[in-house]
């Protein structure tokens, strides 16, 4: 019997790599291996995981199958100091993966799924020496969570996504369906200010789909993949994509859909202007260059160039604008004041921005030029937001 070799990690973001060597490997773990295609119609359409090799995906579906059979079961693994921990052991059948390539598919699966929203980072491998190389063919998956608050903790989000989604649109346009999720999700959760400068396992579920959804608490990536988690759920396909904010460099996450055939990125992040209370439409489904003014993906991050732009959210609602002329802003303006808006979102075509910013500073000219063409109202008194980078200008009632 060849002897088995163990392995601590952390969640780490690489690259896959090569083929798999084959040859005998030594006696195999006692569990049943799981049916990688027993729930396969839940996950077939995810993003990342079309992007695996036939072996990975295969290896992915017996993760699946092992974690929805046994997430509502008592179940536990051994961590770095002995102690038994809430958790699951997964013998991969038919496979063995390097390091690095096993690395990339917990990865991958980490971050298609955000039902599994109890998975810690912290993860071991098992294997054994193949002709003077060690390879894997074993998963243990800690969880955050014990069988008792992971049992309510599922049946809640259940529930939660359950009751959001028999409220949307009944309609097979992406857009309608994606923007009412959008809106729901930030009009219940709040960004944890708290939770995003602290390193405490403490604020583990600010970094997931529960946070968002359930205690209305979350960062960047709980706001990610709760609109990844509803959205997947509508059939709509989604990804998380990790990157940077291009401004200060911090660490972010925000999502790439697809909408109606097309590709767009989503962050419904930075949508969520905690200043005003309001929802904000900046960053709803725009193109890879109006992204790259203030998002980097890390490298090797699943991107596509997203060129589309029938599905942005200004050029469906007529608030984009590719002048600056006065009155071709006022009758846009006017259009919103008359539909009830009290923060009229615009964006303008590079070029056409700095001059219409003057036009908006001046409040008695834009009063006057929007009134001609108010029937029953007014123009009410404003202040303006602006986002340079996005050539984007909010005019907010005072």
């Amino acid at each position: 019997m060849l002897k088995r070799i163990a392995l601590i990690c952390a969640l780490i973001f690489l690259l896959g790599g090569c083929s798999l060597p084959s040859s005998d490997k030594p006696d195999s773990p006692t569990e049943e291996y799981g049916d990688p295609a027993k729930y396969a119609d839940e996950f077939r359409h995810n993003m990342q995981y079309q992007q695996l090799s036939g072996t990975e995906q295969h290896a992915y579906g017996q993760v699946y199958t092992a974690l929805r059979d046994h997430e509502k079961t008592d179940s536990s693994v051994t961590g770095a100091d002995g102690q038994e921990l809430p958790g699951i052991r997964i013998p991969l059948s038919d496979v063995r993966f390097t390091r690095e390539q096993i690395s990339h598919l917990f990865e991958t699966f980490f971050r298609d799924n955000p039902r599994f929203f109890y998975l810690d980072r912290t993860y071991s491998l098992e294997g054994y020496d193949h002709n003077g190389k060690t390879v894997y063919d074993t998963l243990l998956l800690q969880f955050t969570m014990d069988t008792e608050q992971r049992i309510r903790a599922l049946d809640e989000l259940d529930k939660a996504v359950t009751a959001i989604l028999s409220d949307r649109p009944h309609t097979a346009d992406d857009y309608e369906v994606e923007l009412y999720l959008h809106d729901r999700l930030l009009t219940s959760c709040v960004y944890d200010d708290e939770a995003a400068s602290a390193s405490s396992d403490k604020y583990a579920n600010a970094y997931s789909a529960y946070g968002a959804l359930i205690e209305g608490r979350a960062v960047c990536e709980g706001y990610a993949k709760a609109m990844q988690l509803l959205l997947n759920a509508s059939s709509i396909p989604t990804t998380v994509v990790l990157g940077h904010a291009v401004e200060d460099g911090e660490a972010h996450m925000w999502n790439l859909v697809s909408i109606n055939g097309s590709f767009y990125y989503l962050d419904p992040t930075w949508n969520d202007d905690d200043a005003d209370n309001r929802v904000h439409y900046t960053y709803f489904n725009i193109t890879s260059d109006m992204l790259s003014r203030t998002h980097i993906p890390e490298k090797g991050a699943f991107v596509i160039d997203c060129t589309a732009q029938t599905d942005n959210y200004h050029h469906r609602n007529g608030t984009y604008i590719d002048t600056y002329e006065r009155d071709v802003i006022a009758k846009v303006i006017a259009n919103r004041v008359s539909a009830g808006d009290t923060a009229i979102q615009l964006r303008f075509a590079d070029g056409k921005y700095e001059n219409a910013l003057l036009f908006l500073k001046n409040l008695t000219l834009t009063h006057k030029t929007v009134n001609k063409y108010l029937r029953n109202n007014t123009m009410w008194d404003y202040e303006l937001r602006t986002q340079p980078k996005q050539t984007t200008i909010i005019i907010c009632k005072k």
